[in-house]
């Protein structure tokens, strides 16, 4: 409850003076001591570890860099052309306070942080109550893989997609090895690989998987589609996407 308060407006006021926002400091310390019954003599840095709370300079900090990162993936949203703008005038004025775009800068540079590399977000054409979710299945999760034989789930597997014989099936993989991260779709006749950006989690990977096999999608003449993530790629005896993923994660 605390904290929201705090982080509304974040990204406005947060380019306030130093000696402005230290004021807050001692709200979000005498709510942690409160949350963790923490004695009043305390030191501040016990209360962020033991709480695992960031200090509230260094949450404006990502707050911001979140939003600059929100911003960038929407080509319709006014404030992505202006945000970093105003750098010469700032640069004649060190001492004049730096606005958001300029603020952020070093906190993106150091994650890597490239505009153009964002995924861009759209708008769907049509309202999404309107659209057929799609079907799925988990009767695979009734057999633990600690128990089950792989040939069981092999079996199992082809026998389901006997019942999908009119599908495209297509399989996606996001992986990381030694920092290194790449994402696949694959098709029955098509490969779609990507490497990414090392900074990027294994969700993010995931995701973008997911994106590239909406491509293959889009590009198919089949009318029906089924979707596996990596867990099934072993028992697929036609096709091997993860050499393809490793040459990428190699490169």
């Amino acid at each position: 409850m605390i904290r929201s308060k705090l982080d509304y407006g974040t990204i406005i006021y947060g380019s306030a003076r130093k000696s402005y926002l230290r004021i807050l400091d001692p709200v979000q310390n005498q709510a942690l001591r409160l949350c963790l019954g923490a004695f009043r003599t305390s030191q501040v840095s016990s209360l962020h570890v033991e709480a695992n709370e960031m200090p509230l300079d260094i949450r404006r900090r990502r707050l911001a860099s979140q939003y600059c990162l929100k911003v960038s993936s929407d080509v319709t949203n006014p404030a992505r052309s202006c945000i970093k703008r105003f750098s010469k005038l700032i640069d004649k004025r060190p001492n004049q306070i730096r606005p958001l775009g300029l603020r952020v800068g070093s906190d993106l540079a150091e994650i890597g942080f490239r505009q153009k590399t964002v995924l861009l977000d759209s708008i769907p054409p049509g309202p999404p109550w309107l659209y057929t979710s799609p079907s799925v299945d988990f009767s695979l999760h009734a057999f633990s893989k600690s128990d089950t034989s792989p040939e069981i789930f092999k079996s199992k597997f082809l026998e389901f997609c006997e019942n999908l014989h009119d599908h495209l099936h297509i399989y996606t993989d996001g992986s990381e090895n030694n920092d290194k991260v790449a994402a696949a779709a694959v098709g029955r006749d098509v490969i779609s690989s990507l490497r990414i950006t090392n900074q990027a989690s294994i969700f993010t990977a995931e995701l973008v998987a997911l994106n590239l096999s909406l491509g293959i999608i889009r590009r198919s003449k089949y009318k029906k589609f089924s979707y596996s993530e990596t867990l099934y790629l072993a028992y697929w005896p036609f096709i091997t996407p993860t050499s393809k993923l490793d040459t990428y994660l190699n490169s």
